[in-house]
């Protein structure tokens, strides 16, 4: 039996496909496309403003509005993230690790923060939204890192020390 695995090679500065999916009053949306420049960048740190959905029925002091991220073509999820409600900074930054190693996006991880005071006072509208109730769309501070993971090629370290220690044994044979 043979299995194939599809992993996407990326370039420096490619764009990562993303979607977000919400979830208010126990109820869950679709999956929505990130426009390009609410996406990713690979290799590239960067913080974006993702719009988010208006709730079909208002929101109440006690609901919560969670959001999930999706990567890659859907091969790359975050948990499920509270970003309005109960445990809810008043300010959130959602902060997205993505790992990578050479060309590969390995996975992802996020948490939910609250947002450093150098980002409410240069974002100051974004912090006015969430602080408006019925202001909608908010958009939502999203902070891209990348982590990269260097991995030991063993066929080509093996291959190095093969060819010195030969090229040591062949001086021994001729100085001897």
């Amino acid at each position: 039996i043979l299995s194939l695995s599809v992993v996407a090679c990326f370039r420096d500065g490619d764009f990562i496909q993303a979607a977000r999916k919400a979830q208010f009053h126990e109820q869950r949306t679709q999956w929505h496309d990130l426009l390009g420049h609410h996406c990713p960048r690979f290799g590239r740190d960067r913080l974006v403003a993702i719009p988010l959905p208006k709730p079909i029925l208002p929101l109440q002091l006690l609901d919560e509005y969670k959001l999930q991220l999706s990567f890659d073509g859907d091969r790359q999820l975050t948990p499920w993230l509270t970003i309005m409600g109960k445990g809810a900074p008043s300010v959130p930054v959602v902060e997205v690790v993505l790992r990578s190693s050479g060309s590969e996006l390995l996975g992802v991880t996020a948490s939910v923060a609250t947002a450093p005071v150098a980002y409410q006072h240069k974002h100051m509208q974004l912090v006015q939204e969430f602080r408006n109730a019925s202001h909608w769309p908010k958009h939502l501070l999203v902070r891209y890192h990348f982590e990269t993971h260097n991995e030991v090629d063993l066929n080509r370290g093996l291959a190095v020390l093969f060819i010195a220690g030969l090229f040591s044994f062949l001086i021994l044979a001729v100085t001897a």
